[in-house]
């Protein structure tokens, strides 16, 4: 083995990762529905199924949602299903599909709450009405190709990170519906440098042109806003469905 190979903690402090990016998109969804939480009566019923006594500052019942899990497995897949029913009939749905050995289920408290572990493996995370998707894939040699889906805002995101034992390289690239080409594409190369006692060599590009670290993380910071936008967009949706709007949150 060799003690200088490089491994993706590299990339850890400076450069956003996919789960990085997938909590900043679902940061609105977790803080309304935790915030839910804490202003209902939660009733807990028979298989996996919630109902959520949502109450105004008065200690009032002003509405009831009801909230439904649902879990199944095949061979080495965990599906996971949320479903939330509101009594205008609206529904909010999303599934989270995992692929190994030995798979964990995640907690009810967290499903409801869209709080989710860091998983390492493979995961597909989907949510209807949003018509959004976070797919990771994680390959045995530990490179990456995952994928954020923004169905509504028609925003396509790849990020792709390659480890090899001396270098190592990751991609963020941003496509728009109609568009051949990513309208953004920014790179982060390093490479181990034996010539300083294997110091490492960070390369910035984008789209095959070498950029100064400062327009790198500007290009980064402008596109974590499509993140941001979508965060806000999805507490749209749910006042559009019918959930309660919580002060402070929506």
């Amino acid at each position: 083995m060799n003690a200088y190979a490089i491994d993706e903690s590299i990339f850890a402090e400076r450069y956003p990762n996919f789960q990085d990016y997938q909590a900043m998109s679902l940061q609105g969804l977790n803080n309304y529905f935790y915030a839910l939480f804490s202003k209902s009566i939660v009733l807990h019923g028979d298989k996996d199924i919630y109902q959520l006594q949502f109450q105004n500052d008065s200690g009032e019942t002003i509405l009831n949602i009801n909230a439904r899990i649902e879990r199944s497995r095949l061979e080495n897949t965990l599906i996971e299903s949320v479903h939330f029913n509101l009594p205008n009939s609206e529904n909010f749905d999303y599934s989270l599909t995992r692929n190994g050995a030995n798979l964990i289920e995640t907690t009810d408290t967290d499903l409801l709450t869209f709080k989710f572990t860091q998983y390492e493996q493979s995961y597909d995370l989907v949510f209807k009405q949003l018509e959004a998707r976070f797919q990771k894939k994680k390959n045995d040699d530990g490179s990456d190709k995952s994928y954020i889906l923004f169905g509504m805002m028609e925003i396509n995101i790849l990020l792709e990170t390659n480890l090899l034992e001396d270098e190592a390289y990751r991609n963020y690239i941003y496509f728009f519906k109609g568009m051949p080409n990513p309208q953004s594409m920014l790179t982060v190369r390093v490479i181990r440098d034996f010539s300083e006692s294997h110091s490492l060599k960070f390369i910035h590009s984008t789209k095959g042109v070498e950029i100064s670290p400062k327009y790198f993380f500007q290009g980064l910071e402008e596109g974590s806003q499509t993140f941001t936008e979508f965060s806000q967009i999805s507490l749209k949706v749910l006042g559009s469905l019918g959930f309660p709007k919580i002060k402070g949150i929506n």
